[in-house]
């Protein structure tokens, strides 16, 4: 029988409310720009700008729901989960899944990654991971206690420096 997973931490419904925003409104536009281009065939194909606007436009919108049918994948798949511990290993969700083994990390570190707070996790083979930590559930101090504690690390932190 399979031991159920120790969750550190889940999606905040404003994050998910947030991505269902971006993807109806880059809709709107995407789909206004098209209405644009096929109604007024002859200003569309004059203007270099909309020649290009919206076959960009729509690779991104595509691009956006991509991501979104992903975190809807992972929100059904995993009850929200997004960093979690099972079967002795860390697992988080980051925009894909990453697994380390609890009994590989050496350290944990907290700091930001370009701007976003985030936890650094150090493994035996000198590898470096990090766990962005805006929009969780849980703030980012109480998550690495938790997931010190789960690994059986020490308490002390050190502040990674910030990227450049």
């Amino acid at each position: 029988m399979k031991a159920e997973p120790e969750v550190i931490a889940t999606t905040t419904p404003l994050m998910a409310a947030w991505l269902v925003f971006m993807i109806v409104g880059f809709g709107i536009i995407d789909f206004w720009a098209i209405y644009e281009a096929v109604s007024d065939w002859e200003r569309f194909r004059s203007s270099l700008y909309q020649r290009w606007a919206v076959p960009t436009m729509t690779v991104l919108y595509v691009s956006l729901l991509f991501m979104f049918a992903k975190g809807v994948r992972q929100y059904v798949r995993h009850g929200g989960r997004i960093v979690w511990v099972e079967d002795g290993r860390l697992i988080y969700y980051d925009p894909s899944h990453v697994c380390v083994p609890c009994s590989d990390i050496v350290s944990l570190t907290y700091g930001t990654n370009h701007g976003v707070p985030a936890i650094g996790v150090f493994t035996k083979d000198g590898s470096k991971k990090v766990i962005r930590v805006q929009g969780m559930s849980i703030s980012r101090d109480e998550m690495l206690r938790r997931l010190q504690k789960i690994c059986g690390l020490p308490d002390s932190a050190v502040e990674i420096p910030p990227a450049s």
